[in-house]
């Protein structure tokens, strides 16, 4: 990839697509986080445990 997007909030967005351009499956949601999760954030995990296990 060679970028770095973890400071402009594009990290999901390049990692989803550089993955996808792979052959590899990618579920929703995704999760973004500034450094300490919240209780949404901790739910959207839930979210995300659930879909990979699907």
């Amino acid at each position: 990839m060679g970028h770095r997007f973890g400071c402009t909030g594009k990290s999901t967005k390049v990692l989803r697509e550089e993955l996808t351009k792979y052959g590899f499956a990618v579920v929703e949601p995704e999760i973004k986080c500034n450094w300490n999760p919240d209780a949404s954030n901790l739910n959207k995990a839930e979210e995300l445990v659930s879909a990979l296990l699907a």
